[in-house]
């Protein structure tokens, strides 16, 4: 009789097994390929900062300025003393017209007897009182106004577009359409947020102005003169190993000013790199004139994020004064997020790059491997140029002596 030994043994594809080991040995290769690629982007790679465009924060004073006016009441309806000494010094609209008042309208009998209501039996309109023809409130232009030419299908414009912009150039306003030195058109205070550093910037509606000081609501963004400064509140962050930038801005405009801080005058960085521990401190900035926004960015770390690029192209466009074409480049892996709008600050040329598009390369469980990223260089009069990268000075080109004379050396050459 025959022995009966059962199994569970099938048959299995031939990478059944070597599919289990790979899988897991991807896991534990991929943190040592991660280091490995940034090791290797450490020897010649180009230091850089990414500035990432935020899409949320604080609203910009361009974008929201109806609406801070109308906050400048307390639940009593009542003002404080900055907002009612700009009033009284006719900084902001607050006046009084007359209600509809119109001697075209009205019989000069009716005046003098103060009936000036829309119902007045003298009011021909009679009670029509928003409504205005030309003969009664003529157009300052009405008489170089043309009649449009009508054709089978309605009017007819004889100007076209380009009668219109004639030798207008283009190129002198830019090619990133943005105005606003403060939000860089994102509508957001800041407008990017750097890679391992602390960025802040107030605007004037952040501030504690003096009491001489008035602020420009028509002007976007909001501007303030002031004779001898302001205060304002702000966090320095523990930790921080370096100040990227400190400064007083109008417009784009980098102005002169005084800082301390909780009344202590700063002599040099080291004197403001002492004091951040984490906590809020009153910073006072002297200074006589106009400005928009202050700012202040720390860097937190001495790491940098790394990119190289394979070639770097010029073009012959001389209506262009940065001659360089968008070229690829390829940004180390301790970059956790790059995207389209994003800006890249280098530090080789101090040139300013603007991400046109980002293609990842990482793993299933979205570990960074790297960056395939499309920039192009902006042009001088694009506002980007005024993002600070760290304070590092743009390498230049260094030359060699090819034949050198061994003079300490055993043998002369």
């Amino acid at each position: 009789m025959p022995f009966r030994s059962p199994s569970n043994n099938r048959i299995l594809p031939a990478n059944a097994r070597a599919a289990d080991v790979a899988e897991k040995a991807v896991q534990e290769i991929i943190p040592v390929q991660q280091r490995r690629y940034y090791d290797a982007f450490r020897v010649q790679g180009i230091q850089c900062v990414v500035y990432n465009r935020l899409a949320a924060g604080r609203k910009c004073v361009c974008q929201s300025s109806r609406k801070q006016l109308n906050g400048v009441l307390d639940e009593t309806g009542k003002a404080d003393v900055g907002t009612l000494n700009r009033l009284l010094t006719g900084n902001m609209s607050f006046n009084v017209t007359p209600y509809d008042h119109d001697e075209r309208r009205v019989a000069p009998d009716a005046i003098d007897q103060g009936q000036t209501s829309p119902f007045a039996p003298v009011n021909k309109n009679q009670g029509v009182f928003d409504i205005k023809t030309f003969d009664e409130a003529p157009f300052p232009f009405a008489d170089q106004v043309q009649e449009p030419d009508f054709g089978d299908n309605g009017p007819v414009e004889t100007v076209d577009v380009d009668q219109l912009v004639g030798d207008w150039d283009p190129n002198v306003l830019g090619f990133s359409q943005v105005s606003c030195p403060i939000c860089f058109d994102t509508g957001f205070v800041n407008g990017f947020t750097p890679y391992h550093a602390h960025r802040q910037v107030f605007t004037v509606a952040d501030l504690q102005l003096s009491v001489d000081s008035e602020i420009n609501t028509l002007k976007s963004p909001w501007s303030a003169s002031t004779k001898t400064g302001f205060n304002v509140l702000m966090v320095l962050p523990r930790g921080a190993i370096g100040i990227d930038t400190f400064r007083l801005m109008d417009g784009y405009t980098r102005v002169g000013a005084v800082f301390s801080v909780d009344g202590t005058a700063l002599q040099s960085n080291a004197d403001l790199l002492s004091r951040c521990d984490g906590r809020q401190h009153l910073v006072n900035v002297a200074y006589k004139g106009t400005f928009t926004h202050l700012e202040i960015q720390f860097n937190l770390t001495d790491e940098s994020v790394y990119f190289e690029f394979p070639r770097r192209p010029s073009s012959s466009d001389t209506s262009l004064l940065e001659q360089m074409e968008p070229f690829q480049i390829i940004v180390s892996p301790n970059c956790p997020t790059i995207g389209e709008m994003d800006v890249i600050v280098e530090s080789q040329l101090g040139k300013v790059l603007v991400v046109q598009n980002a293609n990842p390369w990482n793993t299933r469980q979205r570990n960074v491997l790297g960056w395939e990223v499309q920039v192009r260089v902006i042009q001088p009069q694009e506002m980007f140029r005024i993002l600070p990268y760290r304070g590092r000075v743009p390498t230049k080109d260094r030359s060699t002596a090819m034949v050198r004379d061994n003079v300490t050396g055993p043998r002369r050459t």
